[in-house]
Order: C-alpha cells, then sequence, then structure tokens
C-alpha cells in the first residue's frame, strides 16, 4: 500500500505542477482579470450540505485572519492548539487528536464544486519568522456534469523559539458527476496531510526571567535540541447513487454505496534523548529514540434514503463496517459495525 501511496502523491505532484505552470501562463498572457457576474457560477458543497453559491471573495479587509490559529508560545510544541472545541466527532475508531490539527485538512473539509467554467484562486502571504502561506484552488466542470477540483494549503514558520520550525503541506482531490437525467451520480478524493515540526520541550526555565525580555528568543535555551515529529495521513474515499423509481413517484427512493481507505502515520524522533536529560523515566535499547505508529482503516456502508417529492420528508437507513489496523509495538486488528438511522420532517407554515 505504502508503494501505491507514493505513486498517487507523486502523479498528484505532477500534475499541480503542470496546472501552476498553465496558470503562471495565463496570467503574463493577459494584463487584467476578469470575474463572472453570475452569482450561481461557482457552487460548493460538502459531504453534510448541499450544493449552495460560492462567490470569490477578493476583499483584503481581513487579510490578517489567513488562518485559524497560529500560537507559538513557551509550550513545547510548534503551534499548540488553545482553542476548547465542542463539536462532536464522527463514528468509527479513531487514535488520537494530532498536533497541528489546525493545519490539516479534515475529510469533513474536503468540497466539492459544481463551476460554468473553470476557475482558479491563487493567494499567498509572507511575514517574519520565516513564515509562508500558500494556498491554491482550481476546479473545472466538464459538459455541465463532470467536475475536477484540486486545493493545496503549504504552511512554514520558523517559530518564535529555537527548535520550533514548522512545515505542513495539504493537498486533495475532489471530483463529482451527475448524468443527464439525474438517476445516478458519484463523488470520490484523495486527500494528503504532511506535518513536519520540531518540538523543544519548552524554555529551560519555564517562563521568561526579566532580564530575557530584551534577548531574542532564539537565544535562549530549551529543554530539548533534535526531537521532531513527522505525521503523515493518506485518504481516499469514493460513494455513488442510484435513483430506483420514477421521477413522478411521490417518495423517491436512493440506494448509496460508500468505500474509504485511510493511512495515517505518526513518527517521532528524539537523537540527543539519553543527553538533554528531559523526560523522567524511559527505557531505550539504543542510543536514540525512534517511535512510530501506523493507523490503516477500510471502510464500506450502503445507505437506503426515502425523500418525499415535496422535500419535507427524509428518511436515512444505512449500515457500516470498518476494519482498523494499528501498528505499535504489537500489530492489533479492530473491527466495527455501525448502524444508523436518521429522520428529518420538515413543516411548511
Amino acid at each position: 500500500m505504502s508503494l501505491l501511496g507514493d505513486r498517487i502523491k507523486k502523479s498528484c505532484k505532477n500534475l499541480l505542477r503542470s496546472l501552476l505552470l498553465l496558470f503562471i501562463s495565463f496570467q503574463f498572457a493577459s494584463a487584467q482579470s476578469f470575474y463572472s457576474t453570475d452569482p450561481n457560477y461557482i457552487k460548493k458543497r460538502s459531504e453534510k450540505k448541499a450544493f449552495q453559491s460560492f462567490y470569490p471573495d477578493t476583499t483584503i479587509e481581513k487579510a490578517n485572519r489567513f488562518i485559524d490559529r497560529n500560537f507559538m508560545g513557551n509550550i513545547g510544541l510548534s503551534s499548540p492548539e488553545y482553542v476548547l472545541k465542542f463539536n462532536s466527532r464522527s463514528l468509527g475508531f479513531k487514535l488520537m487528536e494530532t498536533h497541528l490539527d489546525d493545519y490539516t485538512i479534515k475529510k469533513e473539509d474536503v468540497e466539492y464544486y459544481r463551476t460554468k467554467g473553470p476557475f482558479a484562486e491563487l493567494s499567498g502571504i509572507a511575514g517574519s519568522k520565516q513564515l509562508q502561506l500558500f494556498r491554491l484552488l482550481f476546479s473545472n466542470t466538464f459538459k455541465q456534469k463532470l467536475n475536477i477540483t484540486l486545493k493545496l494549503n503549504r504552511y512554514t514558520s520558523q517559530g518564535f523559539y529555537s527548535k520550533q520550525q514548522s512545515f505542513t503541506n495539504n493537498f486533495y482531490a475532489s471530483t463529482n458527476y451527475t448524468n443527464k437525467n439525474k438517476r445516478f451520480g458519484f463523488t470520490g478524493y484523495i486527500l494528503v496531510n504532511n506535518n513536519r515540526f520540531q518540538e523543544n520541550g519548552g524554555i529551560i526555565n519555564d517562563t521568561l526571567r526579566q532580564q530575557d525580555l530584551l534577548v531574542s528568543k532564539e537565544l535562549i535555551p530549551v529543554k530539548l535540541s533534535s526531537a521532531s515529529r513527522d505525521n503523515r495521513e493518506l485518504s481516499a474515499q469514493y460513494s455513488n447513487w442510484f435513483k430506483l423509481n420514477k421521477d413522478s413517484s411521490k417518495l423517491h427512493t436512493y440506494i448509496g454505496l460508500r468505500s474509504a481507505y485511510s493511512s495515517l502515520k505518526y513518527r517521532y524522533k528524539d537523537l540527543n534523548s539519553g543527553t538533554d536529560n528531559y523526560y523522567f523515566l524511559f527505557y531505550t535499547d539504543t542510543a536514540k529514540t525512534i517511535d512510530s505508529t501506523h493507523l490503516r482503516t477500510f471502510n464500506n456502508e450502503v445507505n437506503l434514503t426515502f425523500r418525499s417529492q415535496k422535500k419535507n420528508f427524509n428518511l436515512d437507513l444505512g449500515y457500516e463496517n470498518e476494519i482498523a489496523q494499528l501498528w505499535q509495538y504489537t500489530d492489533t486488528s479492530f473491527m466495527n459495525h455501525l448502524v444508523n438511522l436518521k429522520m428529518d420532517h420538515l413543516i411548511h407554515m
């Protein structure tokens, strides 16, 4: 599976480079930028929401809010998360919350687009501490049926203190299709997340001393001199739906099939674990620490949906099978059987 993942990543990189060259050539060939005045020129949807109009926002009023959170203080990590979240996570097996989770594209964040022509959007920000942010979005719909969308987020920063370099590279390609009579359609995506960052364990004195207030934070000693993490994710999903009865029926019936694959790799490395005296207690059989965790999941799901013609009643019945394989000290396998039932009834006043 690793060989297949490397081939997919290489193909995505080559395709992205070709699109970048094409877009740059187009920009140099034309001295003006044109925007369609059609509010429905671009529509987008997520897994849980229907298609809605999406018009490009060209204002620079909130340019400073380019990313959700960017704290790089004295806590030992490149960019810890300080905000408490109350959202419920999806059903199924999950190992842990990863560091720099705000800088990954989650599965529920993958979006599908429909356009009346090609659309490309580029944005970039550069700041102090070698801060660089680059975002790309490209989408095109062929013959008003098949859409292909590419999205890239790239973020890197040196950090405030020593040993806080962080690098994030996130990419996904999504596609969706609906046939002419709207009785069949499918969606799919490939998602790649790659986070690499250093951990310094915090500064030695835990808090800043008064004599250090005017000293560059990069010169303040830290607890870990050679610790780093490398988190990688590769996910893919394909789902389709079929309409089983006629359009004139009062109750429309759909059957949907979904298959998904996910591979998560968490790697921690500390080449100076025996000399930094950071760990209170540890056991090692070598002169260095190299830990890794690999989680792989397979999901298959079938859904039956009943929807009234007036769209005021909706009933979903589904079954999902999940197989999770975890590699740490020894191999472990889990299997989940999930049954879902959801009913929506809307009353129009």
